[in-house]
């Protein structure tokens, strides 16, 4: 997580720079230099503001869940179809 955010705030200063001394770049620079923003912001909420912690921990698991769900359904469907065609043959 440490070397995340060090890259992160890395980034994020380096296109700030960049962007002060060359508006060259105008849709890369703003977008990754938003990203970057977004993601420390992010991080700094995550591990100070217990509420914004705890929300983004179910939101993790709900989507684990999904995922999880997703993936067994698939391979419940591609088991099938591959045990439909071998019944063919």
């Amino acid at each position: 997580m440490g070397v995340a955010d060090r890259t992160a705030a890395g980034v994020n200063g380096t296109l700030i720079v960049l962007n002060m001394t060359m508006d060259e770049i105008p849709v890369v620079g703003e977008v990754t230099l938003a990203a970057t923003g977004i993601y420390l912001a992010g991080d700094f909420l995550y591990h100070h503001f217990t509420p914004f912690h705890d929300v983004a921990n179910e939101v993790g698991h709900a989507a684990v869940q999904v995922t999880d769900g997703l993936v067994h359904g698939a391979k419940s469907a591609w088991h099938s179809v591959t045990s439909t065609i071998g019944s063919w043959f």
